[in-house]
């Protein structure tokens, strides 16, 4: 399965993961409560998604075709 540019999974709610994006200065483009749990998040760049990943560790991955947060 290939990757969505940029998407990530949190398993947080959406104003915790927004609160957290704006404390880290990460930048993304949509932020949306996922279809089955938690947040979908798409980031600006590349850089923004690893940093999420990094922040978050094992509440966090990225987002796959066909995943569904």
């Amino acid at each position: 399965m290939t990757g969505i540019a940029n998407a990530v999974c949190v398993d947080d709610t959406p104003q915790a993961v927004k609160q957290r994006c704006r404390e880290e200065g990460i930048h993304y483009s949509l932020l949306s409560e996922g279809l089955k749990f938690g947040t979908i998040l798409v980031c600006r760049t590349a850089e923004d998604a690893a940093h999420v990943l990094r922040v978050y560790g094992d509440l966090a991955h990225k987002r796959l075709k066909g995943d569904h947060c």
